[in-house]
């Protein structure tokens, strides 16, 4: 992403916080050691959160 703009920056911080979360569940971190599904729900956790997080500020900007 090139210069992310503070909607995309604030949903990348969501997005890390999400997926940081789900990696402290599993109680491992190297992810040479994660099983395929838990490699796609990381992912899943990551890239739902970021496109979530980027509606919500950008509803909440079109609202204000």
């Amino acid at each position: 992403m090139v210069d992310p703009d503070d909607h995309e920056e604030a949903a990348l911080e969501f997005a890390s916080q999400m997926g940081g979360e789900y990696i402290e569940s599993l109680d491992k971190t190297d992810l040479a050691a994660f099983t395929a599904k838990e490699w796609a729900t990381l992912v899943e956790c990551i890239v739902t959160g970021y496109q979530d997080k980027l509606g919500e500020l950008t509803n909440d900007h079109a609202r204000d």
